[in-house]
């Protein structure tokens, strides 16, 4: 578990930019939103076919620059 957080933000500070955009497909809860770099003012998508964790996604981590959206990312969605 700890080798693997480390992996991901050790990924996530080599290749997402202080204003990069981040869409994230089976986003879960948005724990991905944990491990961004602190600096990090990009906005935010997160799609999972999952109302349970699209529903908690919001109430943790709902913000400005995040959207989260229940739905599959082959389907024409729009954010809500």
């Amino acid at each position: 578990q700890a080798y693997r957080y480390r992996r991901h933000r050790s990924v996530l500070l080599t290749h997402v930019g202080r204003y990069t955009n981040v869409l994230e497909v089976g986003c879960g809860y948005g724990r991905l939103l944990d491990l961004m770099p602190r600096d990090w003012k990009g906005n935010y998508l997160g799609i999972d076919l999952s109302p349970d964790f699209i529903a908690k996604a919001k109430m943790a981590k709902g913000g400005e620059r995040t959207t989260f959206i229940c739905g599959r990312a082959e389907d024409d969605l729009e954010g809500g």
